[in-house]
């Protein structure tokens, strides 16, 4: 428990995480829980009420990160410029690969924060049985935004109720800007 303070977790080199709650992490900038420039690989755990003053409310990633059976429980993102937010999960040109789990009630709090449960600004995101339910952006991709140079491969997931604001609006469950 960060006590809404501090980042928990810096990594540049390789993390494991299995079994654990990890909660209440703060970062001004990027990554409220976790940052990785390195490997992460987590099972079973669950990322709650992690905040970021702008991108990855719960995790930020440049690197290789592996999350299995992981809960991402209401992370935010504050980031209030386009290009910002990713309340679960911003992934920044990394390597990001989620099978099991669920993203629940994670939000892109910024009126122009996109990705209420994961952004990938390039790199690529593979996601497998996950639900993601409830998250919200204050612009487009509720549940996923990706944008130009992302790479995004769906498969067998639930989508319901995401949602994203007026600004201008797009992509309640999934917003595509020139990804592939």
């Amino acid at each position: 428990d960060g006590a809404g303070d501090f980042r928990i977790f810096d990594n540049a080199g390789t993390l494991t995480l299995n079994d654990l709650n990890i909660s209440n992490g703060a970062s001004t900038t990027t990554g409220g829980a976790v940052r990785n420039s390195g490997t992460l690989t987590t099972d079973n755990v669950t990322l709650a009420e992690n905040t970021a003053g702008t991108n990855g409310g719960a995790v930020y990633n440049t690197g290789t990160a592996t999350f299995t059976d992981t809960t991402f429980d209401s992370n935010e993102a504050d980031g209030e410029i386009v290009g910002e937010g990713g309340g679960g999960i911003f992934n920044s040109g990394g390597t990001v690969t989620i099978t099991g789990g669920m993203f629940d009630s994670n939000r892109a709090a910024g009126m122009l924060g996109s990705g209420g449960a994961i952004f990938s600004a390039g790199g690529s995101v593979g996601i497998t049985d996950t639900d993601l339910i409830m998250n919200q952006a204050g612009r487009a991709g509720g549940g996923i935004e990706a944008t130009a140079g992302a790479t995004i491969t769906s498969t067998d997931n639930g989508y319901d109720s995401n949602s994203s604001g007026d600004l201008p609006g797009n992509g309640g469950a999934l917003h595509i800007n020139g990804a592939d």
